[in-house]
């Protein structure tokens, strides 16, 4: 079935990023955590997705991944300057995301 990908600002202070069906049953918490982690994206692999989000858990606002059930974490920038919105390029082999460094869009290669 056809899943969503949702964030939920009813937790501890924080922002937290669930799932659930598309009728809206069946909600799932993948990431609780007492910190923001919002702009999410999702691509589906065939053995399993991964999920984009920006977190502040380091310290400062950075792009993070993991998989769909919510282990696997990996911080994939850190520096002083927050970036957000992560999003998966159309063949979902690199990352694009707005860094306020110098209010540009970067790329990662996957």
């Amino acid at each position: 079935g056809t899943k969503i990908l949702y964030q939920n600002n009813a937790g501890e202070g924080g922002s937290d990023i669930w799932i659930m069906d598309s009728d809206g049953s069946n909600k799932q918490a993948i990431a609780i955590t007492p910190y923001f982690e919002g702009g999410i994206d999702w691509k589906v692999t065939p053995n399993e997705g991964s999920i984009l989000f920006s977190s502040n858990e380091s310290g400062n606002e950075d792009i993070w991944s993991m998989n769909m059930v919510g282990s696997n974490k990996n911080q994939l920038t850190a520096d002083s300057y927050p970036e957000h919105q992560p999003r998966w390029s159309p063949d979902g082999n690199k990352i694009v995301f707005v860094s306020c460094a110098v209010c540009k869009q970067f790329i990662i290669n996957d």
